[in-house]
């Protein structure tokens, strides 16, 4: 046979195997991209990262997206996917469509459903439980592009058999018993240094406790969580409880903890310490790094380290314990050691800031000119801040602050929902500048994944700062839909 009449036999031969098998090779690839949207898909329902989990659905439509679970069945299902295994079993194809079986392995609920939990102590002892149950799932996919994606009515489908896992299951509800267990809960939460599961606990709507949330969700502050760990590590406490006429449930728990007023006297004062946290502050600062975050971070350091040698005195701390409408137990009190720090007096601020420059020029960071230079600076003007005027707020608004330090000021808005990185928040600022209007549309975007906040440099006329700035924040991705509208008044801060 002749070369040219082999190598046509092979290609006849190889477009009749191709055909016949469904071309293996290149199916084993679509059989292991599917798997693989399979495995992120759960992973991210069970995180409750929904804004990830819709980037693998046919046109972004994933039913979990759109329809909110209760409170009680999102932590249920959360706790129960993230101890599941499964497994995809068997994939058909049809085209540019395709069916898989999935296998999940579910713990066996029923083996702790009568001993009469609170839906938090449910969820924790579902690492408990030693059996399994096998259920089956269909998910359907369509290919787009070189991507396979989930169809979204299978979203809907597995909502549903989400919706299903834990019925019939009565979880407790509020007693001295769970109301005690449920501190305690919130408590251990605080001595890990957990403050955001902590806090998730909160029943109070406080803006402070907003505030701190936000904090503490974009690690603004490494520090608070070691500082609320520390001082609640040293709390020996023991717990009464008693129930009250409206529903509620007060626990008192009493026992020896640190001397918290001793230790932010000892960390105010302590000149040596705080000049050099301000001194490395001011250093930063004048190479361009102006971060008032790390400076208040490093006291709560300070504060830390004042409070794991402070002495042990006797402790009493009220909650009162509720249960919500979604069925959860809810704790509040109206003071948190650790979190609602006592305005103590400490070295005053002109002080502080001589006491830091003598340590620069001492080091040679600075020389004569420069210090004097600074101490004129501080002498002759002060530092300037933005007070809101609240005129509209969204849906999505949580809370607002303003940031200042020398030479900037940077007002902040925080959110409700959380966002991924790259996320785009516009928003149109407007001030006087020497008699002309101008506005001007900027956009902020998030920095990383699970953002809550809106960040805004306020912009400096040719003579400083306006008198008042009018901001309007936008939603996301959205050039009509307030977030926030503010009316921001320039006033200066007092030394």
């Amino acid at each position: 046979m002749n070369i040219r009449k082999s190598i046509a036999v092979i290609s006849v031969m190889s477009v009749l195997v191709c055909s016949a098998s469904g071309c293996r090779l290149l199916r084993g690839k679509d059989k292991a991209a599917i798997t693989d949207v399979v495995s992120e898909y759960i992973e991210n329902v069970a995180k409750g990262k929904f804004n990830k989990s819709k980037k693998l659905v046919e046109d972004e439509e994933d039913y979990f997206l759109d329809n909110e679970m209760d409170t009680v069945q999102a932590m249920l299902v959360s706790a129960v996917l993230q101890v599941s295994e499964y497994e995809v079993e068997e994939i058909n194809f049809e085209g540019k469509n395709a069916t898989a079986q999935v296998t999940m392995s579910l713990p066996d609920l029923e083996e702790i459903a009568d001993e009469g939990y609170t839906i938090e102590e449910f969820v924790e002892h579902i690492e408990d439980i030693e059996g399994f149950v096998d259920e089956t799932v269909e998910f359907g996919f369509i290919k787009s592009g070189d991507d396979w994606l989930i169809e979204a009515d299978s979203t809907e489908d597995f909502y549903e058999f989400c919706l299903s896992i834990g019925e019939g299951i009565e979880f407790g509800g509020l007693t001295e018993g769970s109301a005690i267990r449920t501190v305690d809960a919130f408590v251990d939460y605080l001595s890990e240094g957990d403050l955001e599961s902590a806090l998730d606990m909160f029943s109070s709507d406080d803006d402070f406790m907003d505030l701190i949330q936000s904090f503490v969700e974009f690690d603004t502050f490494p520090s608070l969580n070691q500082l609320v760990a520390t001082y609640f590590t040293r709390f020996d406490y023991e717990s009464e409880a008693e129930v009250n006429s409206d529903d509620t449930v007060t626990v008192t728990i009493t026992g020896p903890a640190p001397d918290l007023e001793q230790a932010e006297n000892e960390a105010l004062n302590d000149p040596a310490q705080m000049a050099s946290i301000y001194a490395f502050y001011l250093n930063d600062s004048m190479g361009g790094n102006d971060n008032p975050f790390a400076l208040f971070d490093s006291m709560l350091e300070l504060l830390k380290d004042k409070v794991e040698q402070a002495d042990l005195v006797s402790t009493t701390w009220e909650f009162v314990v509720t249960e919500g409408e979604d069925g959860r137990l809810y704790v509040y009190s109206l003071d948190i050691p650790g979190l609602n720090i006592a305005s103590t007096d400490g070295i005053g601020r002109d002080e502080l800031l001589n006491m830091a420059l003598d340590i620069l020029l001492g080091q040679g960071r600075i020389d004569q000119n420069q210090y004097d230079e600074m101490i004129d600076d501080e002498e002759n003007t002060g530092w300037l801040t933005a007070v809101p005027e609240i005129i509209e707020t969204g849906d999505d608004y949580s809370s607002d602050a303003t940031e200042s330090s020398e030479g900037n000021i940077v007002f902040v808005v925080y959110t409700v929902g959380n966002y991924d990185e790259g996320t785009s928040f516009n928003y149109v600022i407007s001030y006087d500048d020497n008699g002309s209007e101008i506005s001007s549309t900027e956009t902020f975007v998030a920095p990383w994944d699970d953002c809550r906040f809106v960040s805004v440099d306020l912009p400096e006329t040719e003579n400083g700062f306006a008198d008042q700035y009018d901001l309007i924040v936008y939603d996301a991705g959205s050039d009509t839909d307030v977030l926030g509208h503010f009316i921001l008044h320039v006033v200066e801060l007092n030394n």
